[in-house]
């Protein structure tokens, strides 16, 4: 009765469980997305392990998730046209965004990503008895002009300025409050979801813009070409001047 494919995806949402978050963290999560080079994907991810000591991914993996030490890990994903690295350390001083999640990184693997890397997030989640000085002073941290800030999930605050810093990181603030370790890694998650997808969505963008030019010419030649259509000199006149229009060369 079931569709052939239906447990295989079924599955496939439980072997991808969100991160458990407990106490603060410090996040940086790079999307990285390369037209026509399907493999770079599995090679970032297999030469990072390589250099950093982590196991290495099965062949055909999809997805991976491993750690250096109980305070630092790696979750990578693999998606259609793109590849997600998160790396997460824990956070034990107030500095936030100081400092980043790759620190024990390779610089020669960072340099890897050079031309790739399409988003680029730090998130600073932030628990127990800090919690109130980091609401407090939020705006320290972005732009006070463009900040936005949200409840969510009935337990914690999220702060951000949609603005690409000075070092290139788009920034989140998680203000945890109350949150259990499964939705800490949720929230996490979903937030560098709507980054990484609203950036995918908007690709097409520069497409669009250049296309809408061509449209406009497209339509003013398309008036003139009614125009001239109505004055009625018969089919063969409206054949000819179908093929000899310009409008044909835009069609192209």
């Amino acid at each position: 009765m079931d569709h052939p494919l239906r447990l295989h995806l079924a599955n496939e949402l439980h072997a991808r469980p969100f991160l458990r978050i407990a106490g603060s963290v410090a996040l940086t999560h790079y999307a990285i997305y390369a037209v026509g080079d399907t493999a770079v994907h599995h090679s970032l991810l297999k030469s990072l392990c390589e250099l950093t000591g982590l196991p290495e991914p099965a062949p055909q993996a999809t997805h991976y998730n491993e750690r250096w030490c109980p305070e630092r890990q790696l979750k990578w994903e693999r998606h259609t046209e793109f590849s997600t690295f998160s790396f997460i350390t824990h956070r034990h001083d107030a500095d936030y965004f100081s400092g980043l999640a790759t620190e024990h990184i390779p610089s020669a693997w960072l340099q890897t990503l050079r031309g790739k890397r399409f988003v680029a997030t730090r998130i600073e989640l932030v628990s127990s008895e800090e919690t109130s000085m980091a609401a407090d002073n939020a705006s320290a941290w972005f732009d006070g002009s463009s900040m936005v800030g949200s409840q969510v999930l009935g337990g914690a605050q999220v702060f951000c300025d949609w603005t690409i810093q000075a070092d290139g990181f788009l920034r989140f603030l998680i203000v945890d409050k109350s949150l259990r370790p499964v939705q800490s890694g949720r929230l996490v998650q979903r937030l560098y979801e709507i980054e990484t997808y609203r950036m995918m969505a908007l690709l097409a963008l520069p497409v669009a813009r250049e296309m809408s030019r061509s449209l406009d010419e497209l339509e003013l030649s398309l008036a003139s070409l009614m125009r001239s259509m109505d004055e009625r000199q018969g089919r063969q006149h409206d054949a000819a001047l179908l093929v000899q229009h310009p409008v044909n060369s835009l069609i192209k």
